[in-house]
């Protein structure tokens, strides 16, 4: 936490317009500038996008002197999306007033998130910044590998495939001769086109299907692809150690830490 200037702290207490903007730094490097006002920000070289709802519920300060928030958002284009991992990100809270002047105010690490397909919440801790960044990438619950890379040695091609659609309704898409018993292919991607491609949460068939099966999208399928006749299904990970098991029977390169539950351990 950033000490403010008795200046910026007289701007503080005398503006109605204080903002925050979030510098956040995703696992595999790329950065996104977001931040809590309704419009964009300009900051130095950086515009923060009002994308994702970002909204901090609570900064708590513990005995030890660790920082610990919680911040809560929704999946958005131009934000933070559905694909992005979200474990193990920094992020950088700066505090704005009248969208100008600003500071520096928390940097912390995400320990935790829960989500739905609609939003999340991040539990962060400041303690990251340097003594537990070697821990989180060393006992990280979420594997570090991406699916397909040098490190997962999974052949992804081999997962891929085409299928006839019976038909699509909302978000869900009934799909031919698709077992998921035999490839799951949840949180992977439903493939219209190069340019229509849909988040799969969930691949699941009733005992009436038989081979069939219901392939669950994030969002709604729009109209005018619903007489579509084929599709594209790519196989996806959640990267957590009972997936990489059950669907791939890869743990020999699961690059995570099976074992421990949760930080408290290092406390």
């Amino acid at each position: 936490m950033r000490i403010f200037s008795d200046e910026f702290a007289n701007k503080i207490n005398n503006s109605n317009n204080i903002d925050f903007c979030y510098k956040i730094t995703l696992f595999s490097g790329e950065k996104l500038y977001l931040t809590s006002a309704p419009t964009s920000i300009l900051l130095g070289k950086n515009l923060y996008l009002p994308n994702s709802g970002l909204v901090i519920n609570s900064i708590n300060l513990n005995d030890s002197g660790e920082a610990i928030a919680e911040i809560e958002g929704i999946f958005e284009k131009q934000g933070i999306t559905y694909d992005h991992i979200l474990h193990n990100l920094k992020i950088e809270i700066l505090i704005t007033v009248d969208q100008t002047s600003y500071n520096d105010f928390f940097t912390f690490y995400c320990i935790e998130v829960n989500h739905d397909t609609v939003k999340f919440c991040l539990s962060l801790s400041s303690i990251g910044i340097k003594l537990y960044q070697t821990i989180l990438k060393t006992y990280s619950k979420s594997c570090r590998a991406n699916l397909g890379d040098k490190y997962c040695k999974i052949n992804t091609d081999q997962y891929t495939k085409s299928y006839k659609v019976q038909n699509i309704q909302a978000n869900d898409i009934i799909v031919i001769d698709c077992c998921p018993q035999a490839i799951n292919y949840a949180y992977g991607k439903a493939v219209f086109s190069p340019q229509h491609k849909f988040n799969i949460v969930k691949h699941y068939n009733t005992p009436l299907m038989n081979n069939n099966s219901i392939i669950e999208t994030s969002i709604t399928i729009p109209e005018f692809l619903h007489n579509t006749s084929e599709i594209k299904l790519t196989i996806g990970c959640d990267k957590t150690f009972n997936n990489c098991i059950q669907k791939f029977n890869n743990a020999i390169n699961f690059r995570g830490e099976p074992f421990i539950d949760t930080l408290k351990t290092f406390k």
